[in-house]
């Protein structure tokens, strides 16, 4: 019988992933993707490392969180700098982070049992588990895949330390230890991780020993938890987590109990993967007695009883079950988290499991079910895995798809439905946007949120009246959510009620006093009011707040260009320039500012750039058109002017320049 390599091995578990993942490169960005990469200005360049290292995951999208994970949106970063928004790039990007990790384990597994076949099919197992698919498929998720890189990258160093004893490998497992730790943290586990193998591959088994190879791991834990709890605490003890989420209302004792239901769900999706979705209610446990968490504590005890049991041959099976516990740990709700449940949470977990089972599968079922059998037990199981995997992609394919199948298993939660009418608002489905807004307040008329984005929908549709209705019942649900704030001002300031919309924008910014996007409205308003003054300062402080908004700078710019102040003007455009979000408007803008300070060939070059970036903006035929008469270009000028007339037949002022225009050819073409 011919032998598998380990390099076949490895290739094979690279290809599994490959062929369950590669249709994701057709997924767009879907839910959180939103918030973090298409809206978040601080991925956009490399500048902004100093925000992405000294602020929450979610500060460009003005949201609260304690999640300090700057390596995540450096991984942003990169992918922007390579694909801009091009979702493939990022579903790449996950996809070959995920291949990695698969390689990893397997690596992990012979290190630590010197067991080719036992590493290869926990390694397919992890590759190909629908549990865990979530993680590769939704690209926010890529924190759970960054933790498990740089931890397994550790413990693999560790190992190597351990038996060559030599320094740099030490060094490099502590470094790892800090990027997980600054991927996601959940990263807190790997010391005890460590410790675990220690206990596996050293020969002195003891806690002196231990203790003297482990101990920088537990300082750099404890540094780590000092500088969350002091200058990386994003939230206060009012408005943190566990003063708002709904699990932290639930008494400990409770969300305790309650973690035995949650363990059987976990053990069951582990195997059995049907019923995936996001967002899972837990109906917290009241007692001890209640049927469910019987059955569930009952469930445990059996698995608990069998796993010791084997465990005295297969030292492998006790690793894998201390493995899967302490890495799941940190997400029992011991401190309060978001939700009791979420299957992304199983990515690390879940190596300690597949290696519990490979065991069994290859040692115990191989033995007593012969070698056919247990074989075939394995195919199907791989086979089911990936099949299973592979479908849930289509899950994963946007937004819509997301929620859809969310709305299947929760079809009364008024969230899920006012996220669904975002995506078809996105996706230009309006109708379909709205009825699905009308249904989510009418599931909860007090949801804020499900009135605010129906008054962003009627807003976007130029629906001014119907949108103030709806900003207003959102501010009376919610009198302390901003956004409504920020939106009603835009409306007012649309419909010309600049009082009103400065009474409502002042109020957001008392609200949230950090976000740049109020200050850049109130400029806007003040602007309208003839303040220039005070437009100039709020466009300042939006700068202030946020160096890198595109906004900002432009607003800023106009304004000075408005006002006369050209120099400033080109200053402000300029660092527009750099920021990638530049519009038709803006160099049409940029091309005036060219001609004002007499460099013509930038000016047309400017035109040019705000006809490729919309070949219907008639400004930038017609100012061309302009450009070009005054050079005496006017054969090029008519060409611009015919081209911005075919846009718009009955504008008078480019007929005027069209009809001046060849007279002057007509005086040029005689005077020769």
């Amino acid at each position: 019988m011919m032998k598998i390599t380990k390099t076949t091995q490895i290739l094979f578990i690279a290809l599994v992933v490959v062929v369950i993942y590669a249709n994701s490169l057709k997924s767009d960005f879907a839910w959180d993707d939103t918030f973090l990469i298409v809206e978040n200005p601080y991925i956009k360049n490399w500048q902004s490392l100093d925000v992405v290292f000294s602020e929450h995951v979610y500060y460009g999208a003005n949201k609260t969180s304690n999640y300090y994970r700057p390596l995540q949106l450096v991984s942003y970063i990169v992918d922007y700098s390579l694909w801009k928004l091009n979702p493939a790039g990022y579903h790449l990007t996950n996809l070959c982070l995920h291949a990695i990790n698969s390689i990893l384990v397997y690596v992990f597994i012979i290190a630590v049992f010197g067991s080719s076949g036992i590493a290869f099919l926990t390694a397919l197992l992890f590759a190909s588990a629908p549990v865990i698919s979530s993680a590769t498929y939704f690209i926010a998720s890529r924190a759970d895949l960054l933790a498990a890189f740089f931890i397994l990258l550790s413990i693999l160093a560790f190992i190597k330390y351990c038996r060559q004893k030599k320094r740099l490998p030490y060094v490099v497992s502590l470094a790892c230890f800090i990027l997980a730790l600054l991927s996601r943290e959940s990263a807190i586990v790997l010391p005890f991780l460590v410790a675990l193998v220690f206990f596996k591959i050293s020969s002195k088994r003891n806690f002196k020993e231990l203790f003297r190879e482990t101990y920088l791991f537990f300082i750099l834990l404890i540094v780590y938890i000092l500088a969350r709890v002091t200058i990386l605490n994003f939230v206060d003890g009012e408005t943190g987590p566990a003063m708002t989420t709904y699990v932290a209302g639930i008494p400990f004792l409770n969300r305790m109990l309650t973690n035995f239901k949650v363990l059987a769900i976990y053990l069951r999706l582990l195997v059995l993967p049907f019923g995936l979705h996001m967002k899972r209610v837990i109906e917290p446990a009241s007692s001890v007695f209640q049927p469910d968490i019987l059955l569930s504590i009952g469930l445990i005890a059996i698995a608990g009883i069998m796993v010791k049991r084997l465990s005295r041959k297969y030292p492998s099976i006790l690793f894998g079950l201390a493995w899967f516990f302490i890495a799941l740990f940190p997400l029992l709700n011991v401190y309060p988290l978001s939700v009791f449940l979420h299957e992304a949470w199983l990515y690390l977990p879940s190596i300690g499991f597949y290696l519990l089972l490979s065991t069994v599968l290859l040692k115990t079922a191989y033995k007593k079910l012969g070698r056919f059998i247990t074989g075939g037990i394995i195919a199907t199981l791989l086979v089911y895995f990936i099949s299973f995997s592979m479908l849930h992609g289509v899950v994963w394919r946007d937004s819509i798809t997301i929620f859809q199948n969310t709305i299947r298993y929760d079809p009364s939660d008024p969230n899920v439905h006012a996220n669904l009418a975002l995506a078809y608002f996105d996706k230009g489905e309006e109708e379909e946007a709205i009825r699905q807004c009308r249904y989510s307040v009418s599931l909860n008329p007090k949801f804020s949120g499900g009135h605010n984005n129906l008054g962003f929908f009627y807003a976007e549709r130029g629906e001014y009246i119907k949108a103030i209705k709806n900003f207003k019942s959102s501010i009376k649900a919610n009198p302390e959510n901003a956004a409504p704030y920020l939106n009603i001002s835009l409306a007012y300031n649309k419909l010309g009620y600049y009082d009103k919309a400065l009474d409502a924008i002042t109020k957001c910014i008392e609200l949230s006093p950090d976000y740049y996007k109020p200050y850049c409205t109130l400029g806007l308003v003040c602007f309208n009011l003839n303040n220039y003054q005070g437009a100039e300062r709020a466009f300042k402080k939006a700068r202030s707040l946020n160096k890198n908004s595109y906004e900002a700078h432009y607003y800023l710019g106009t304004l000075y260009l408005e006002n006369g102040d050209t120099d400033s003007a080109l200053k402000e455009y300029e660092i527009c320039m750099r920021l990638d979000e530049r519009d038709a408007e803006f160099y049409n803008n940029l091309a005036g500012l060219y001609i004002k300070t007499g460099e013509a060939a930038k000016a047309e070059k400017a035109f040019m750039q705000a006809k490729v970036m919309d070949d219907s903006y008639i400004a930038s035929y017609n100012n061309l058109g302009n450009l070009y008469s005054a050079l005496g270009m006017f054969d090029l000028a008519i060409v611009e002017y015919e081209k911005a007339l075919s846009l718009e037949p009955d504008n008078p002022e480019i007929r005027s320049n069209l009809a001046k225009t060849y007279k002057d050819l007509d005086k040029a073409s005689k005077s020769k």
